[in-house]
């Protein structure tokens, strides 16, 4: 694969995409839901931090949206992806993007990579001014907003954020080649959000970290301890992006157009989603082990002798 020409396809989607009334619907909704999210948790805090503990603080409001952030952009990349292909025939473009000399993989990546690149613009933008007005905020002494947790803000960028729509994008987009039908792979896509979203209500809190839920929902931020990410999620991002790659070569190889080694790409995307899930099924396997250990060491606690320590009543 070239990197320039990924870059150039990437920049054409944006584009592309740009000219779309739904693009500019779906940034400017994220954007405006963010925003007002971040005024009614600084508001709250100002009136109600005086009296007692609050739920939320503006501080590790990155965290506490993070989940909010994933589902509206992966609803985004929905409607931006559902008709890749239908797009270019009809817009009349079909024919041309065809004979680019461009492998159908360097097309795919490339489309996904500006829909993404696109969608992130509000994303950074409201970061950005998060971020700035935290630092005001500190500096001039408002009570209106606090320093963002910075820690949050990388962790969700890092593992949230790249790989979990990279899922969604490679989902989609392996719909749109393999379906065809518009309507089709709208409901198709939006029903397995939906079903990932009511199976995350039903899941324990080990099992969402194993299941791709955010950062924050597993290790919440903090100032005493701020962690960047565990081992698990580590892992289970790797997986997910394994899973990714393997969706978008397969979406490659059923590109309808003339392909070299169409096969082989099939094939090592194949490989790619086998790898993936050989990585979850291993968490999964690994956690379903901790039950078991947990026992045994509540079954050594529990047969010690308790009467050899002392009684103690008082110190002085």
């Amino acid at each position: 694969m070239n990197i320039h020409t990924l870059g150039a396809v990437a920049f054409c989607e944006m584009r592309s995409c740009s000219r779309l009334a739904r693009a500019w619907i779906a940034m400017a909704l994220a954007f405006f839901i963010a925003s007002v999210g971040y005024l009614i948790v600084c508001g709250q805090h100002l009136m109600t931090s005086t009296n007692g503990p609050v739920t939320q603080i503006p501080r590790f409001i990155v965290g506490d949206y993070a989940s909010t952030f994933i589902a509206i952009f992966a609803l985004g990349i929905i409607f931006l992806a559902f008709d890749i292909r239908a797009r270019d025939v009809r817009d009349r473009i079909n024919g041309i993007i065809d004979t680019k000399p461009i492998s159908n993989l360097e097309l795919v990546l490339g489309r996904l990579g500006g829909i993404l690149m696109l969608l992130c613009i509000p994303l950074l933008l409201f970061l950005c001014l998060v971020v700035l007005h935290g630092v005001l905020a500190d500096l001039v002494g408002w009570s209106f907003g606090a320093p963002v947790e910075i820690w949050s803000v990388l962790s969700f960028l890092t593992w949230d954020v790249v790989p979990q729509l990279a899922w969604w994008g490679g989902l989609v987009m392996l719909l749109a080649v393999v379906l065809r039908n518009r309507l089709l792979v709208v409901l198709s896509a939006i029903g397995m959000f939906a079903l990932n979203t009511w199976i995350a209500t039903k899941l324990s809190w080990g099992q969402l970290e194993l299941a791709g839920a955010a950062v924050s929902q597993v290790v919440y931020p903090s100032d005493v301890a701020p962690i960047f990410a565990t081992g698990t999620i580590i892992l289970q991002r790797v997986g997910w992006i394994l899973l990714s790659i393997g969706l978008l070569a397969a979406a490659a190889a059923f590109l309808p157009r003339m392909m070299k080694r169409r096969a082989l790409v099939g094939i090592a995307g194949a490989c790619s989603f086998s790898l993936g899930v050989l990585v979850l099924i291993g968490l999964f396997h690994i956690q379903s082990n901790d039950p078991d250990q947990k026992n045994a060491w509540l079954q050594v606690h529990k047969a010690q002798e308790i009467s050899s320590f002392p009684d103690v009543q008082r110190l002085e």
